[in-house]
């Protein structure tokens, strides 16, 4: 994940913190996530050509991805510890 470095992160820590108190279940999160995206379009702060289209869409794909290996894929490997794997892969 292409990170930013700590003191550019600031300016958008607080309104993170505070859009993340009003999330309340997970289709939220995806509807704040698609109406960021668009707004970032409608704002024109990307070209609308398919270079910055596609990283616009890379960025929201790699933040899942990054979700998925610093928390999902470590919580299912503590759950087939606590519980046993599937039959056949032990």
């Amino acid at each position: 994940m292409p990170y930013i470095l700590p003191e550019n992160r600031g300016r958008f820590d607080k309104e993170i913190r505070s859009l993340a108190r009003k999330i309340a279940f997970p289709g939220e999160l995806n509807y704040v996530v698609m109406q960021t995206m668009m707004t970032i379009l409608k704002l024109g702060q990307l070209k609308m050509d398919y270079e910055y289209l596609s990283r616009l869409y890379a960025d929201a794909h790699l933040a899942a991805e990054e979700f998925r290996r610093r928390v999902l894929d470590p919580y299912e490997n503590y759950k087939a510890m606590e519980n046993g794997d599937v039959d056949g892969l032990e």
